[in-house]
């Protein structure tokens, strides 16, 4: 099995240990409304990228089907959106709540960047990780807005 099929299969496991131990039970039906919504953000963004040729995935899970990589969109950045979702602080002022969507963001970009680095599963032309930081900030917030919108709905 090569390096970036062993990578795969890690950033699986991780993400579902994270899942199990960071999402409470009593959490699990908002955990999973995110996880669609971050799916949906994330595999729209990923074909963007793609489509303008500013991201390439030379090893892909499903390379007949999609140019996107499937576990790094349906699994390794929504999981990440629902742990940032969840533990998302509400009562706190708005330039920390700046800091946290901006720490988030940096720890997805950092991912990304060492992805490429170090494996193949990833290429990307220069000036391309400015971009995914931003985009990784408006999905984050688009995610905690909508998550927020949603749950206020469930209340009444």
């Amino acid at each position: 099995m090569s390096v970036e099929r062993i990578f795969l299969v890690c950033s699986w496991f991780i993400s579902g240990i994270l899942l199990l131990l960071f999402v409470p039970k009593k959490k699990i039906p908002q955990a999973i409304i995110i996880l669609l919504f971050a799916q949906t953000l994330s595999w729209i963004s990923g074909i963007l990228l793609v489509m303008f040729d500013l991201v390439r995935f030379p090893v892909r899970e499903f390379s007949s089907a999609t140019n996107v990589s499937f576990s790094r969109h349906f699994v390794v950045y929504p999981t990440i959106f629902v742990l940032f979702a969840l533990y998302y602080p509400i009562d706190w002022k708005k330039w920390a709540q700046g800091s946290f969507i901006v720490l988030f963001a940096s720890m997805m970009t950092m991912y990304a960047y060492f992805t490429m680095k170090y494996t193949s599963l990833i290429e990307m032309e220069n000036g391309v990780m400015y971009l995914l930081f931003m985009v990784f900030v408006i999905h984050l917030y688009s995610s905690i807005r909508f998550f927020l919108w949603f749950q206020k709905g469930m209340k009444t």
